[in-house]
């Protein structure tokens, strides 16, 4: 065992499931879930070369990271950077007004989809007002669904690709994004175009990521997040007193590039 650890306190985790809708079998076994296929429970000890997918949430919000607390492999940082690439790429997307979720799912698995991976989950589902994390009938996946509007402005989905290798590893990275009209010089047959302002501010990890698969407008995007994760939360961090907190978020939001 290496000297990195982390302790990570999820019992309520499977309890708050079973008070509300029960524990849900998530769809890789390397995630954290409910029931035989839980991985993580109370203080239980994670070494540092294991990476941890922590999706927390409170209130109607739905994010998650995924951490390397060591040295993570080359294959590991590799299947990182494409789950990024793919998560940029559906964030950055313009498209029609009412255009159907599935019509963008391809977006997000592409750089997956490059080397042969994938996952097996939606890539996005829409987010409540009243408490419901998972709240329809939009979504963003490669199935259809059958009462689904379209994707139009106002609503609010999360975006989320990931990547799961059984008894190894899972990636999985999480923003809610809400929809919001683009700016384009054109607007064919007044259809309406729009595009996606993501609300969730927390860092990525950037040793994770292989900076050489990254385009410029990629890290520049990036960039720009991260500038906007100081500026937000790092603020409302010093007005609290949260000084570690604080410290770490400015180590985690260095620019790349």
């Amino acid at each position: 065992m290496l000297s990195c650890t982390v302790l990570l306190p999820l019992n309520p985790l499977p309890a708050g499931r079973e008070k509300t809708h029960g524990n849900k079998q998530l769809c890789s076994k390397v995630a954290c879930g409910g029931g035989n296929r839980r991985q993580y429970v109370a203080c239980y000890i994670i070494a540092c070369y294991i990476l941890p997918l922590v999706a927390p949430g409170d209130g109607t919000t739905d994010v998650t990271r995924t951490f390397h607390f060591g040295t993570p492999t080359q294959h590991e940082k590799e299947c990182f950077t494409r789950v990024f690439k793919g998560q940029t790429f559906l964030g950055t997307a313009v498209f029609p007004n009412k255009i159907k979720g599935n019509c963008l799912d391809t977006l997000a698995r592409k750089f997956l989809w490059d080397i042969g991976l994938d996952y097996l989950h939606g890539t996005g589902h829409g987010i409540g007002s009243y408490l419901n994390v998972h709240e329809g009938p939009m979504g963003i996946s490669w199935r259809t669904y059958p009462n689904d509007p379209g994707l139009q402005e106002g609503m609010f989905l999360s975006n989320e690709p990931g990547y799961y290798e059984d008894g190894k590893f899972g990636i999985r990275l999480e923003n809610i994004f809400y929809i919001v009209p683009a700016t384009v010089p054109f607007n064919f047959k007044n259809r309406g175009f729009l595009t996606f302002r993501t609300v969730t501010l927390v860092p990525i990890q950037t040793k994770m990521l292989v900076t050489s698969l990254l385009t410029e407008k990629e890290v520049d995007y990036l960039n720009s997040y991260h500038r906007e994760c100081r500026e937000v939360v790092g603020t409302k961090l010093k007005e609290l007193g949260h000084q570690e907190a604080w410290e770490w978020l400015y180590r985690e939001t260095e620019p790349i590039g």
